[in-house]
């Protein structure tokens, strides 16, 4: 699963490059904390799509779940249902 898990967030990525989103905040992104080394203040940092439990997911309504949902779409419907179901069925 844990190789799975990669190269699912590795094709989100390179979707996001594509895209010319990569350092864009799309509404919905899931945010978390990156502290920065020097001690400066952490910033906000949009996450990927995550595989392990009780990680959230953008809501699935939200720019940035529609385009979770089409980038992954080559995956195939096991990794959207995989991620589904360790995110508690949120989506």
């Amino acid at each position: 699963v844990d190789a799975f898990a990669a190269q699912v967030f590795n094709c989100y990525v390179a979707a996001r490059i594509r895209a010319g989103h990569f350092e864009d905040d799309l509404r919905g992104d899931v945010q978390t904390r990156l502290g920065v080394p020097g001690g400066r203040e952490a910033r906000p940092v949009a996450t990927g799509p995550s595989l392990g439990g009780g990680h959230e997911g953008p809501a699935a309504a939200s720019p940035s779940g529609i385009f979770e949902a089409e980038a992954l779409a080559p995956v195939g419907s096991a990794a959207a249902a995989l991620m589904d179901a360790r995110r508690g069925g949120r989506g």
